[in-house]
């Protein structure tokens, strides 16, 4: 008796693990809350077609920019959290909400899957300009007020 109730047990939870939806099902969308072109959004149409064979679903690009990766992260926030919806983003993700209010709670509203990248930042100096090191730049542009430019993938970019 014993054996037959067990095994009607099993063979109950056979037909809803059969009855469960297998992941993914339809296409999966990252959200990546910067300009095409940046370094998120490089690296996620270089992941995106191994993703898609791995998983045998199509992964899309979702590039939603502005306030420095705050209204995609918000959007990804504010969608169904049923795993068809990813966001990948940069430091500027946990650093914004600590700078200004942000819709979203980067502690509460995600959880973290995987650090896919790092990289280093640095300042590149043409070697015409007459500084050797970070001290020398900053005295050169302090002293020249209005006449030197830079260039900047911009605030979180």
């Amino acid at each position: 008796m014993k054996r037959a109730l067990a095994a009607l047990f099993l063979a109950m939870l056979a037909g809803v693990a059969a009855a469960q939806e297998q992941w993914p099902s339809r296409p999966v969308h990252v959200v990546v809350p910067y300009t095409p072109g940046t370094g998120a959004d490089i690296l996620s149409r270089v992941l995106g077609p191994k993703l898609a064979e791995r998983w045998k679903a199509a992964v899309v690009t979702d590039n939603k920019p502005g306030a420095t990766g705050n209204i995609g992260a918000d959007f990804a926030a504010k969608t169904t959290p049923d795993g068809y919806t990813l966001l990948l983003t940069a430091t500027s993700f946990t650093t914004n909400p600590a700078l200004k209010p942000a819709p979203f709670d980067p502690v509460k509203d995600f959880a973290p899957i995987a650090l896919l990248a790092t990289g280093a930042l640095g300042v590149y100096i043409n070697p015409q300009v007459p500084a050797k090191s970070m001290r020398e730049f900053v005295t050169l542009v302090r002293s020249q007020p209005g006449k030197l430019y830079y260039s900047s993938p911009g605030n979180g970019g």
